[in-house]
């Protein structure tokens, strides 16, 4: 075996006899190295198809759930403003009043009755039952009951409600009754006689003392005539939407 090995060495080194089989052998040989290796091949390239796939899913991910908290934060910082703007200008109108006042903000609402507001001032911050509440654009309601750190507050809707006013064009008197509706209240005991016209504002005479004189209260959105009744049913809505308030002031005297 050993003198054939060193025979077919010779016959190769200086002959070229043995060129053709060296060429078959090495051809077969790289394609079984070919098949051996296909499986690894394949292999890396399913996980390098993959691998970047998955990346690219999940800086997906991360990018979306990033944006979300942007527009959270920029929601948030837009109702910071929001807010700021508002105390700013109930601020700039207590500056301007002839009387004393407290800031508060709505921190809840009676579920039986939206007309009921619940404020964070109580009597630790001088509020007591009565004392007039008012928002950017005019007259809300009144404090009608009191703890330490909260206040319940009437709105001009509520049933219990009722508030002397003119009407600003004609100097007309009656007094404004709440209805329970946010958006309707009823001008009472109306001569059938009585000019008001649809778009009247109604502001407050100051009788009674609770609420100061000459405040905005509402606008006429209808004026109706009964043959039976000698007094028309007038509908005001009230100029401030009460069913956003967020913050008040209220008089303190």
């Amino acid at each position: 075996m050993i003198l054939f090995s060193l025979a077919l060495s010779f016959v190769d080194s200086y002959t070229r006899l043995l060129v053709p089989i060296r060429s078959g052998f090495s051809l077969a040989t790289n394609s079984i190295y070919f098949l051996a290796e296909t499986p690894y091949v394949l292999g890396d390239a399913f996980v390098e198809f993959f691998e970047p796939r998955e990346r690219l899913q999940r800086q997906n991910l991360e990018l979306k759930e990033r944006n979300l908290k942007l527009q959270q934060l920029v929601i948030h910082y837009q109702s910071l403003e929001e807010e700021n703007r508002r105390i700013r200008a109930l601020l700039g109108i207590a500056n301007r009043l002839p009387f004393d006042t407290k800031l508060a903000q709505v921190v809840g609402i009676n579920p039986g009755n939206p007309s009921r507001v619940i404020v964070n001032k109580g009597s630790s911050d001088g509020l007591s039952r009565g004392q007039a509440v008012v928002g950017g654009s005019g007259i809300l309601g009144l404090i009608a009951d009191v703890s330490n750190v909260s206040s319940s507050v009437m709105l001009i809707s509520d049933h219990d409600s009722a508030v002397a006013v003119r009407v600003k064009r004609t100097g007309f008197r009656s007094i404004l009754g709440g209805t329970g509706d946010l958006d309707l209240m009823l001008l009472e005991n109306v001569p059938t006689s009585e000019e008001i016209l649809v778009g009247d504002i109604l502001e407050t005479t100051g009788l009674g003392g609770i609420y100061p004189q000459g405040y905005a209260v509402g606008e006429v959105t209808s004026f109706l005539l009964e043959d039976t009744s000698a007094y028309a049913e007038v509908s005001v809505r009230p100029l401030y939407e009460l069913n956003i308030i967020r913050d008040v002031l209220v008089i303190l005297e």
